[in-house]
């Protein structure tokens, strides 16, 4: 009854607007409305809202029918929302329209005025529309507000329900615990499924069951975890997983799959009975506690052959381990026997006294994990997170002591709740970059698997574009564990739909509306076109390999194609993200002048680049001089070369510098090249003998070219020196890029031929005459 006039009081005065908005959608027949918000859908949320006013003020809402009355409101006022702001867009291109038009002035041609009079028609269509909307979302504003009032007094009046503290309830138990004791007994014995109900064959049928299971899992322990045991596992992330899930699972198949198989068994018998037989509740309890006890053992303490791949060191992983599996007995074992016959059997105050006991070690055994996790590496920056859930978890326990039954409960759904989902995401997030990290660089068996699906070398082979994939699907874990927050703690659901409003519609700076699913998906798919750009630059570039192409041309057309990708992606997106081209034409016009200044060097060489890739006077793999730098063209990209000295250090050049400035190119169109030797004899040598010497030398190494006329070897006698006779021979090679080692190799050859010969190697000498010495006698 109180209920009642609370909400006739909060929703008084509000039925004449629904009925004046209906009317006055009855009289424009239909004007009253956006264009994504069509008439008879206005029609029925005034229809839906109507109704809601009516069970309200008659009280047939309790809280659930009143959240979802809320959820209703709230989507109708986004609605309504949305409608202001399309007409609004509307409003603005009409308005421009008209100040196309000008002032009205006499004597205008009959065109302009008929466009006037349609533009201001529409205006006035479109502000009534827009008033229309603006004033239902105002009302729907006030109506949310006060069903909000009304959840808040009923969650209220709920939460702070006193039932009677600990000292009653234990004084109750201990006033006549033979007499309830053995009412429970008697409960139990007359409600019993086994001992009233079960027949033999259902006997038979769970003990089938059970044995089915157990030998079976028994079996597949035996065989399969000593062939875990002996393959060799790689030490990285998904190889650890990998043999600590098979390792683990076939360790625990006995269990799981025996409590499995009974519960399926007891469920198929005793699914229609009410309560809940305890061995049903037993038995349903066990394959959860299981199989959740087989994911910890994976992650925290893995049967050998299995190690830890979670980033946790093992003195932590172990305690946690434990204390993880007593949370799970009590939240999967024993918390469930309260809704079987066992539960139903207790008076009042022996539930009570049995939920204050379970809420007990509940908090003992979540605050005792939240404080292990102060050891793990990330985690220990997170000190007010583990602070406040621990706080949470006293003050519920307080409060289930005081008798404040509802509130505790509350508290510990939304803490269990908020680890379990804190734990998911962190191990979702994990294993996702690692498998992304193995894509893009080839580090992992899988991330090398995935790489040949794709086409693309094992490793070395850079996929770009993955780095943005990790940072958004990053983000994107923990929007989504902020989401499972709001939806575990029970936001209301006007918070929601503002959160929805504000991601799905955006904000207004200036003229610029930012909308942040938008930008959002756009960069989702900048991220993603650039990975499918580069792996279809990877895929021309293995199929390129295989025709009559040379190397430099390959490569300009894979250069291009990926540049040309990358373009492509940024249009996209920017398409995506809602950018108006020609609004961005205009800000690029505008920023022409400053980027020319500004970014002259990066522009100059852009375009050298361009120049570069397209001419192709260096290519990748040619041997060129520039400036003070010798060395081979490792890579051209588009602003800048870069260059492999002998030493194999690597030396970036601008790409204006390659094409402003002189450059030795050895290989540019030929590879042939020409290596001279010099070489010097002693003063008296036979030259005819050492010009034959050198020739046959010559002719006798396998890169020298010797049977083309033009290329023939040749034996210079340059001149006379001031301690040998100086000769050079000069040879042509295939290869210029073997130069230093074709002359290594004829130096090697000349100094072995001219020992054998007898000709004598000089090096400089200087005669010296004393003409006087101090102490010596004259001549």
């Amino acid at each position: 009854m109180q209920d009642t006039d609370v909400t006739m009081r909060l929703f008084s005065g509000i039925n004449p607007f629904i009925y004046l908005l209906a009317v006055v959608l009855w009289a424009t027949n239909g004007t009253v409305v956006a264009a994504d918000a069509p008439t008879d859908d206005l029609a029925t949320m005034v229809d839906q809202v109507r109704t809601i006013e009516r069970d309200v003020r008659w009280g047939r809402y309790g809280v659930s029918e009143l959240t979802e009355a809320n959820k209703t409101v709230a989507e109708f006022r986004t609605r309504a929302t949305a409608c202001v702001t399309s007409n609004e867009a509307e409003l603005a291109k009409v308005n421009a329209a008209l100040a196309k038009l000008g002032e009205k002035k006499p004597g205008e041609s009959t065109e302009v005025v008929k466009q006037r009079r349609q533009r201001e028609g529409e205006r006035t269509v479109i502000e009534t529309r827009m008033a229309d909307c603006n004033a239902l979302a105002l009302h729907l504003a006030t109506l949310q507000e006060e069903l909000q009032q009304q959840i808040k007094q009923r969650l209220e009046a709920r939460m702070l329900l006193k039932g009677p503290n600990i000292l009653t309830v234990i004084g109750r138990t201990l006033k006549e615990p033979g007499d309830w004791l053995v009412e429970s007994g008697r409960y139990i014995k007359k409600h019993s499924w086994l001992l009233n109900r079960a027949t033999l064959i259902d006997m038979l049928w769970m003990v089938g069951a059970l044995l089915f299971g157990l030998f079976l899992g028994l079996w597949l322990r035996r065989v399969w975890l000593p062939v875990v045991s002996q393959r060799a596992w790689s030490n990285t992330t998904g190889g650890r997983f990998g043999a600590a899930a098979l390792a683990s699972g076939f360790h625990d198949a006995p269990y799981v799959l025996s409590s499995l198989s009974t519960a399926i068994s007891l469920g198929v018998l005793t699914y229609s009975i009410d309560p809940l037989p305890l061995f049903s509740a037993l038995a349903y309890g066990l394959t959860l506690y299981f199989i959740a006890q087989l994911i910890i053992r994976i992650s925290l303490d893995p049967v050998p052959p299995g190690q830890l791949f979670l980033d946790i060191p093992e003195p932590v992983a172990k305690p946690m381990a434990r204390r993880l599996r007593t949370l799970l007995i009590i939240v999967l074992v024993i918390s469930p026997l309260g809704n079987t016959t066992i539960g139903q059997s207790l008076p009042d105050f022996g539930q009570s006294l049995a939920h204050t006991i379970v809420r007990i070690l509940l908090a003992i055994n979540i605050v005792w994990v939240l404080w292990l996790f102060r050891y793990l590496r990330g985690v220990k920056r997170q000190a007010w997170f583990r602070n406040l859930l621990s706080l949470v978890l006293i003050v519920a326990v307080i409060a289930d002591l005081l008798g404040y039954s509802n509130l505790s409960g509350w508290m510990f759904r939304s803490v269990f709740g908020s680890l379990v989902a804190f734990g998911l995401i962190i191990t979702v997030a994990h294993f996702l970059r690692d498998l992304l990290v193995g894509l893009e660089y080839g580090a992992t068996p899988m991330g090398r698997m995935s790489r040949r699906f794709l086409g693309l070398r094992d490793t070395g082979q850079h996929l770009g574009g993955i780095f943005w994939v990790r940072m958004l699907v990053t983000l994107g874990l923990w929007i989504l564990l902020a989401w499972l927050f709001i939806l575990i703690w029970d936001l209301s659901a006007s918070a929601v739909q503002d959160i929805k409003h504000f991601v799905m519609e955006g904000f207004q700076i200036g003229s610029l509306r930012i909308i942040p699913s938008r930008v959002l998906l756009a960069v989702v798919s900048l991220a993603g076109l650039i990975a499918v750009s580069s792996w279809l630059k990877g895929l021309v570039n293995k199929q390129l390999e295989k025709s009559p192409m040379e190397r430099g041309s390959r490569e300009a057309v894979v250069t291009v194609f990926g540049y040309s990708g990358m373009l492509v992606a940024v249009v996209v997106s920017l398409g995506v993200a809602g950018i108006d081209f020609a609004n961005l034409a205009i800000i690029a016009g505008a920023l022409s002048v400053g980027i020319g200044f500004g970014l002259q060097n990066i522009v100059n060489n852009f375009v050298s680049g361009l120049i570069l890739l397209i001419e192709r006077p260096v290519k990748t793999g040619d041997w060129i001089v520039v400036g003070g730098t010798e060395g081979h063209v490792k890579r051209i990209r588009i602003r800048s070369t870069q260059i492999e000295t002998f030493d194999r250090a690597d030396v970036i050049v601008p790409n204006s510098e390659l094409i402003a400035s002189q450059v030795t190119n050895w290989m540019l169109r030929d590879t042939t090249g020409r290596v001279r030797v010099p070489v010097g004899v002693a003063y008296g040598s036979d030259t005819q003998k050492v010009r034959e010497i050198l020739e046959r030398i010559a002719g006798e190494h396998p890169d020298v070219i010797t049977k083309n006329p033009k290329l023939v070897p040749v034996v210079l006698f340059m001149d006379f020196g001031n301690s040998s006779l100086n000769f050079e021979l000069r040879v042509y090679i295939r290869n210029i890029d073997h130069r230093l080692q074709v002359k290594s190799d004829i130096n090697f050859a000349i100094d072995t031929a001219f020992r054998e010969a007898g000709i004598e190697i000089p090096f400089p000498q200087q005669d010296l005459h004393v003409k006087n010495w101090p102490g010596l006698p004259k001549a």
